[in-house]
């Protein structure tokens, strides 16, 4: 998951960089203990006990497979067998670098790929061989590439790239994969048989009169048949779809019974819980229909009244177990950490994590119906990130072990400056007081480059105000009893050593000191929707904006027509879709419909204070989904840190703060690692934009990157993340003029490779420099649609001077009170 998300960091920086609002200084990001309730920071990972057992039934098949095959183990040649497998894509060199893997660790990754492998196969030859005992025959005339064609072929798949994608090396694995393609569907269909005919003897004539084609279209609205049976291989005709619905219909049936049962199952344990019980009352407090009964047994399949009953007293019963489950998972927790939960305020998370929810909405959706239930729910939630949340991320497992390996000492209070731990003497360590750590002064002042301004008697210096002094923001890790400094300007630094090509460019930018600027910017994005039938259809929406620049502030003020957006969203989703989607939604999707219309708004920065100012014309319907009402002429504030525009931002700037941004984003990303997260983000981008790329040509430097060197970049970013990507089109050209001007171009066309994938082309062009700007988009999706986006804008030096405040008079309501709780 980090990995994907460096990648998205490395496209999104490439973006930044041309665009000329990088001359204005992005908002400070806050720290973690900023936005997190009080004790999330602390997270611990999962006990080894209660870690899935997977890990071990694959080492004992492994060794079960070594052991019945000692002759292949030891002629293995992971180097061999790796090019031969992978070495179209990337060499094993790369593949060390991006994974960050010892040799040894390549040996036995690549081992167990090739076990696996063999495992899988094994198992294809049981079951087709089984099957062909049960079945003589029935493989004499199979072809392979005929069914190969007939199932994959729609998909777009050459036979090659099936085999190439699924590592088979040789025809005989390739028949062996389609035979138990083809087996396993046989299989199946004569499961579904199976079973219809054994509810038949039960319940003789309920196939007969069973309606698939009504139960297909009632079930699956927005699915076409013939593309639903394609995820069916080998049941393309009329008996085997009505198998397929009768078994899907009977799964409902089972559903069902298992819902009575448990409801009856929780009754008999809790005599009289449903006396009294009313259905009405129950779908007018729990469900947001506006013709409750009708609509509901409808969207829920419910036939009669008495399903009605039934499946309302479940969501009742299941209501009731959850808050059950709630109780004795917050009582276990506390039991082991105990006191950790007394201070859990659940306004207060709930306003920090949901912000986008108004409490009341937040309590209907999830069924809660006290302020106990909200409060269990969430304390759960927030128990859940302590015990779980490092382990989904992939956090150590031995957190001592993993700060020794990072130059701490376990078991004693570390300082990390810069991704560096710091050493100290047996007589020298830091300590804590009154909530205060120090740190010895002569090792802190190396550390931070400069003599820190408090010195005690005994030496030491305190920590966080020393650091702050010397520019360093500073986070605690709790996993690792460690207070981490960081400084990114230095890693930024650092980093800019590989860029100096497009810092040149960008330093040509920067607007003369002093004055005051003016830019005009349009931004144009028309969709046009094919349709063969009724005709093409194309729908605009635009938006313009100015914005006034100078030492004292920034004042920036547009429209948007976005009328036609809705009516966009409409022909994307289909009549039936939207009309539902607005219904389920009440008032609220209309409000955002009303939201999307034409409007206007304005931003004010003053930077004598620090503070920001929003307000917009869609603020009545924005408060009106949140539940809460303000006056029409009302300025959201906050403090955002600008005391200026800011110096013109470099590439090793942007890509610290985008990294540092986007861990900061996760409580389970340690602190100790986000200095070495910006390294490695920086070096992902180097890959793409560093110098090394360009070529001089005359007095510009031209970066020019094809399929291969793309998609080996790819595969660096998003190591085993990455699945056998491959293109029709790829290709990123970028130019640097002498006057700083960046011109470029992409284009971007994957192979329909999968069926989830769309047969698309991203394309794109821009010309930056500064004072004449553009940026044009185009996504052409095959056969359904073909948005195009343009951005214009123009700076120019100007003496108008920027309202930096709101009117006098107009309402001014901090953002923390508009969009808390």
């Amino acid at each position: 998951m980090k990995k994907l998300l460096t990648l998205m960091l490395v496209l999104a920086t490439s973006l930044s960089l041309l665009t000329p609002a990088l001359a204005v200084e992005a908002p400070e990001v806050p720290s973690v203990l900023d936005v997190l309730p009080d004790g999330v920071a602390a997270v611990t990972t999962v006990p080894d006990e209660a870690l899935p057992d997977e890990e071990a039934e694959w080492e004992a098949e492994k060794a079960a497979w070594l052991a019945a095959h000692p002759e292949k183990a030891a002629s293995f040649d992971a180097d061999a067998w790796f090019a031969s497998v992978y070495g179209d894509y990337f060499t094993k060199e790369d593949y060390l670098y991006w994974n960050g893997i010892t040799e040894e660790e390549f040996q036995a990754q690549v081992l167990d790929y090739y076990i696996s492998l063999q495992l899988y196969q094994e198992e294809q030859r049981t079951t087709v061989g089984a099957y062909e005992a049960a079945h003589p025959g029935t493989l004499a005339a199979f072809d392979a590439d005929a069914w190969f064609e007939t199932n994959y072929g729609a998909y777009g798949y050459t036979k090659e790239e099936y085999m190439d994608l699924y590592d088979l090396a040789t025809e005989e694995d390739f028949l062996l994969d389609m035979q138990y393609e083809y087996v396993s569907g046989l299989l199946e269909a004569d499961s579904r048989r199976q079973r219809v005919e054994a509810y038949e003897a039960a319940h003789p004539g309920a196939f007969a009169a069973f309606d698939a084609d009504a139960w297909f279209a009632r079930h699956y609205p927005y699915y076409d048949k013939e593309e639903y049976m394609s995820s069916f291989p080998g049941a393309e005709d009329d008996a085997a779809f009505r198998d397929i619905m009768f078994c899907k219909y009977l799964d409902e049936l089972d559903l069902k019974q298992a819902q009575r049962d448990e409801v009856v199952a929780y009754a008999s344990e809790h005599p009289g819980v449903l006396e009294g019980f009313e259905p009405m009352a129950y779908l007018a407090d729990h469900y947001d229909y506006q013709d409750p009964k009708a609509a509901f047994m409808e969207d829920y399949g419910l036939s009669d009244d008495q399903e009605f009953l039934e499946y309302l007293q479940y969501a009742y019963v299941s209501a009731l177990k959850a808050r059950e489950e709630r109780a004795v998972r917050i009582a276990d927790y506390e039991a082991a950490n105990p006191g950790s939960t007394a201070g859990f305020d659940a306004d207060t998370y709930f306003s920090e994590n949901y912000s986008y929810y108004t409490k009341e909405r937040f309590m209907l959706s999830r069924e809660l119906d006290t302020e106990e239930d909200f409060h269990d729910y969430l304390l759960c939630e927030w128990i859940d990130y302590q015990e779980y949340g490092d382990w989904w991320w992939g956090a150590p497992a031995d957190y001592d072990a993993e700060k020794e390996l990072l130059g701490g000492v376990p078991g004693e209070l570390g300082i990390m400056v810069n991704g560096v731990y710091l050493q100290f003497g047996s007589d020298q360590k830091p300590y804590t007081q009154d909530g205060t750590t120090f740190v010895p002064s002569e090792i802190l002042a190396q550390a931070l480059g400069q003599t820190p301004k408090t010195v005690t008697t005994n030496g030491y210096s305190p920590l966080r105000a020393s650091a702050e002094e010397a520019g360093y923001t500073v986070y605690w890790d709790q996993n690792f009893e460690t207070a981490v400094l960081l400084d990114p300007e230095e890693a930024a630094a650092a980093m800019d050593e590989s860029f100096t090509i497009l810092n040149g460019a960008l330093a040509k930018w920067a607007p003369a000191s002093g004055q005051n600027h003016q830019t005009d910017c349009t931004i144009a994005l028309d969709t046009t929707l094919f349709n063969s039938i009724d005709g093409d259809k194309t729908y605009a929406v635009s938006a313009a904006f100015r914005q006034l620049l100078s030492p004292a502030g920034m004042e920036l003020s547009g429209t948007y027509d976005l009328s036609e957006l809705e009516e966009l969203i409409r022909g994307l989703l289909g009549d039936e879709m939207y009309d539902y989607l607005s219904q389920d939604a009440g008032t609220e999707f209309q409000a955002l419909m009303d939201l999307l219309r034409a409007g206007d708004f304005q931003i004010r920065a003053d930077y004598e204070s620090g503070m920001l100012y929003l307000t917009s014309s869609s603020f009545p319907s924005l408060f009106s989904i949140m539940g809460k009402t303000y006056p029409k002429d009302v300025w959201l504030s906050w403090d955002s840190g600008l005391t200026s525009a800011g110096a013109t931002a470099t590439v090793g700037a942007v890509v610290a703060a985008a990294s540092l941004a986007s861990d900061l984003q996760s409580p389970y990303i340690s602190p100790v690692y986000y200095y070495q997260n910006i390294l490695n983000a920086g070096s992902m981008t180097a890959a793409v934009l560093g110098d090394d790329q360009f070529e001089a040509k005359g007095s510009d430097h031209v970066l020019a990157l094809d399929a291969e060197e793309l998609t080996a970049l790819l595969y660096g970013v998003l190591g085993d993340s990455y699945y056998d990507l491959s293109f029709r089109e790829l290709s990123l050209t970028l130019t640097v003029g002498e006057d700083g001007t960046i011109d470029g171009s992409f284009a971007l066309r994957p192979e329909s490779e999968y069926s989830f994938l769309l047969d698309m082309r991203l394309a794109g062009d821009w010309s930056f420099n500064g004072k004449e700007d553009s940026f044009h988009l185009e996504l052409h999706v095959k056969n359904l649609c073909k948005m195009a986006i343009s951005v214009e804008s123009e700076t120019s030096v100007t003496s108008q001077e920027p309202q930096t405040t709101p009117p006098e008079g107009d309402a001014v309501v901090p953002v923390d009170e508009s969009f808390g709780g």
